[in-house]
Order: C-alpha cells, then sequence, then structure tokens
C-alpha cells in the first residue's frame, strides 16, 4: 500500500508542476489538478472527519516544495520526496 501512496504523491507533484507552469504562460489549468489527497488521506485509513483543512494544507505546501526537483533524467529524486512528504503526512497523524 505504501508504494500506491508514493506513486499518487509523485503524481499529485508531477501535476503541480504541469499546472502552475501552464499557469505561469497564461493557460488557465486549473481543470486539470489531480484529487490525489483524498485518496491517499483514504489509503492512510482516515475517516472523513480527520481530514481536516490543515492536513490538506499541509500536503498541499509539501508539493510545491517538490515542484523544484528536475526530474527528467531521473525519477529518483522525485521518489526520495515522495517518501519525504509520506513521512511527515504520518508524523502529522
Amino acid at each position: 500500500m505504501k508504494n500506491q501512496i508514493l506513486l499518487l504523491i509523485e503524481d499529485s507533484i508531477v501535476n503541480a508542476k504541469l499546472v502552475n507552469a501552464l499557469e505561469r504562460i497564461g493557460i488557465d489549468a486549473s481543470l486539470y489538478n489531480l484529487n490525489c489527497p483524498a485518496v491517499v488521506f483514504d489509503l492512510l485509513g482516515l475517516s472523513s472527519e480527520e481530514k481536516k483543512d490543515e492536513l490538506y494544507a499541509l500536503f498541499f505546501d509539501l508539493i510545491r516544495e517538490g515542484e523544484t526537483i528536475d526530474f527528467s533524467d531521473s525519477r529518483e529524486e522525485l521518489r526520495i520526496f515522495a517518501e519525504n512528504v509520506y513521512e511527515s503526512l504520518l508524523n502529522r497523524l
């Protein structure tokens, strides 16, 4: 299950990087945001009541930090960062 969560976190980082790059050049890509946090939280076993705004804010803040990763040659750095995000989320639970 951890691998599925890590893949979703990686996808969130890649998606955020793409959406924000498109926004910077004037293309509204807000419709292309993934709903990965909700799925991640479900996989972590959180109930609806536990999915607090601050947990979503933490997720998006961490993902935003990951946008600086250059993964054009290798996804290894991306995986390492996704693991850090995963651990940060677990520490907040």
